[in-house]
Order: C-alpha cells, then structure tokens, then sequence
C-alpha cells in the first residue's frame, strides 16, 4: 500500500487533499495514535518533525500543521489537525515523539493561544507571561491599550504550567516545579568550583550571573531540562 492507503486504512475518518504538497486532514482523538505509529513504524520512520505551524483558518478553527519527514526513506507527508472549538484549543502534544516539538508547541501556544495537552513546560516562549491575548488569531486586539508598553520585569516563577490527559477524558492544570527552596546551582570558574544556593538573600552570587540564570530558568528551561 502507499501512504495515502495506509493513513487512510489507519484513520477511516482522515480526509486527503491533492493542494500543495498534498496534506491530511486528521480527526484530533486519533492524531496522537496515528502519529506515534508513523514515527514507530520500522517501515516507515517519520523520525523527523520539519515544522509544526500553528494557523487559525477563522470560520474553520484554531489548529496546527505538521510537516514529518523520513530520514530513511526521504518521504514526506503533511498532516492538519483541528481544535475541538476556538474556545476549547487544546491538541495532544506530540512532544514524547519528537523531542523538538517541545519549543514548537510552545511558540504556537504563546502567538495561537493553542494548548497542548501532556506537554511538560507550556508557558509563553517569546512573550511576557502578562500578556494579553494571542497575536496571529484573527480575532486579536490589535490596539494599543490591551498592551501597553510595560517597564516592569516580569515575576520570576519557580514553575511551569502543563495540562494532563484523565482516564476520564477530563484535563487537569498542573504545575511543574523548576527549582526548589534549596535547589543549590554549581558555578566554575577559573580558580574552582563554588555552589549557590538561589533560595537565599545573601548568597553572593554576581548579580550579573544571577540575572541570567533566573532568566534562563524562566524563559529558556529547555536549556537544563
């Protein structure tokens, strides 16, 4: 069988359209599975996610695109997957299958608004933790009084928001916990090795190199994790 019989054997309800590079449309209850098999399958290994684009069609809805690629093969396909509603967009993360979606997911959350469900660190990538709305829908404020330039630095947070799937079908919000009270770094430098502990006022730690490292673990987590 070719690939379009074998995503359609898979997923009766998947739907191919010939425009482009030619792209399925996938049902979001069975995106996971079906993406998870084409990855795992030894004879077709989709081991590489290409891009994962966010989108909002407007009458159609909120979703994401995936572009996958076979190292081994070369071939390529295109899947679509759908929000359940603008209100409910949240899709399964894909993230436990390829590790880079990790970013990918959450460039698209912070600019589409679009949740993704069992990822582990979906905060905003790229803007303040404050800020309202999501800029690429088309339904955005555009005007300047919903965001005003801000002065302040943000809060920094010990942790990180993820939603996680229920046997039930019901999503949970959890917090993910980045450092402890007593999470202790180790800095080196050129005369030895000194740790700090960043729960405490007085820890003598270079305001600089202090700076960094909070805005590493606010921002820039994947860096560590």
């Amino acid at each position: 069988m070719n690939l379009q019989e074998i995503i359609t054997a898979k997923v009766p309800g998947a739907v191919y359209t010939e425009a482009g590079d030619g792209m399925f449309t996938i049902p979001v209850e069975q995106f996971h599975d079906l993406a998870r098999y084409l990855h795992d399958d030894p004879a077709l290994r989709f081991d590489f996610l290409r891009s994962l684009t966010g989108m909002d069609w407007g009458e159609e809805g909120l979703g994401a695109v995936y572009h996958l690629e076979s190292t081994a093969t070369g071939e390529n396909v295109v899947l679509k997957v759908l929000t359940p509603s603008r209100e409910q967009c949240g899709l399964p993360t894909v993230s436990d299958i390829w590790k880079g979606a990790e970013l990918n997911e959450r460039e698209v959350f912070d600019f589409f608004g679009i949740g993704f469900i069992n990822h582990p660190d979906m905060r905003r990538l790229y803007l303040r933790d404050d800020w309202v709305g999501y800029p690429l829908r088309k339904d955005y404020d555009q005007s300047g009084e919903t965001n005003p330039l801000r002065m302040t630095n943000e809060v920094a947070h010990d942790s990180s928001p993820s939603y996680e799937l229920q046997p039930d079908g019901s999503i949970i919000r959890r917090r993910n916990v980045l450092f402890e009270e007593d999470d202790m770094i180790r800095l080196r430098y050129e005369h030895g090795v000194k740790e700090y502990d960043l729960a405490s006022c007085d820890n003598d730690l270079p305001v600089e190199l202090e700076a960094l490292i909070l805005t590493v673990r606010d921002k820039y987590s994947y860096l560590y994790l």
